[in-house]
């Protein structure tokens, strides 16, 4: 492991995996409080008749399919990812990205100039209406 790794980085990082994969058949691990909620007799029970009966796995599939889960937001998000995949390049192959002139249009400074004029000009109204 020290031999193969090219900086401290990496030790620490394999040692973490590591560390990882000892204890990923641990379910409650460091947390306590899982032990009390985790049956893993019907986990196992689940499972097997999962592997064993999979007619019953594909009509839980089929459900998943014919109404609105999760599964289905990703499968819309994925088609839409993929969409912008293609219509992005060619919108930026079509669309004219140039900074626009600033002759004879207006600018920021001048805006600006415009708002504070404005902005005097009401104070002095507000001025005149209290005194």
């Amino acid at each position: 492991l020290f031999v193969m790794s090219e900086g401290p980085k990496d030790v620490i990082f394999d040692a973490l995996g590591l560390c990882f994969l000892y204890n990923m058949d641990d379910i409650s691990g460091d947390f306590g409080f899982i032990d009390e909620k985790w049956d893993e007799d019907q986990f196992g029970d689940i499972y097997g008749e999962l592997a064993q009966n999979q007619d019953l796995m594909t009509t839980f599939q089929e459900f998943r399919r014919s109404n609105f889960t999760p599964d289905n937001v990703y499968s819309v998000g994925k088609g839409l990812a993929y969409l912008l995949l293609i219509a992005l390049p060619i919108a930026f192959i079509f669309v004219e990205l140039e900074v626009p002139s600033t002759e004879g249009g207006r600018r920021l400074t001048q805006d600006l100039a415009e708002l504070q004029a404005s902005n005097d000009a009401l104070r002095a109204q507000f001025a005149a209406l209290n005194a």
